[in-house]
C-alpha cells in the first residue's frame, strides 16, 4: 500500500507543516504504508531536505509527476 502526495500546489513548508508530514510519515510506516511524494517543486524540496523529510521519506520516494508515481506502485506490485 501506497500514500501518494501530489504535491504540486505545495509553493512553501513551515514548521508546522513539516512536523504534520513527518508524523504522517511515521504513523504510515507503523501501518506498513509507503508515503511517496509527487511532483514537489525544487524550492519546495530543499525545505525537505533542511528538515530531514527527504531522509525519512526516503530520496527514492520522489517522483517527478503523478504518473511515474503510479508506475512505480504497479511496478512494485507486479514484483510481490
Amino acid at each position: 500500500q501506497w500514500f501518494i502526495l501530489e504535491s504540486r500546489a505545495i509553493t512553501e513548508i513551515d514548521y508546522s507543516a513539516s512536523q504534520t508530514i513527518r508524523d504522517v510519515v511515521k504513523e504510515l510506516s507503523l501501518q506498513n504504508v509507503t508515503f511517496v511524494v509527487s511532483g514537489l517543486s525544487p524550492e519546495v524540496k530543499v525545505q525537505f531536505e533542511r528538515d530531514g523529510l527527504t531522509d525519512l521519506i526516503g530520496a527514492n520516494r520522489f517522483f517527478n509527476h503523478l504518473e511515474e508515481a503510479l508506475a512505480a506502485f504497479h511496478k512494485v506490485g507486479k514484483e510481490q
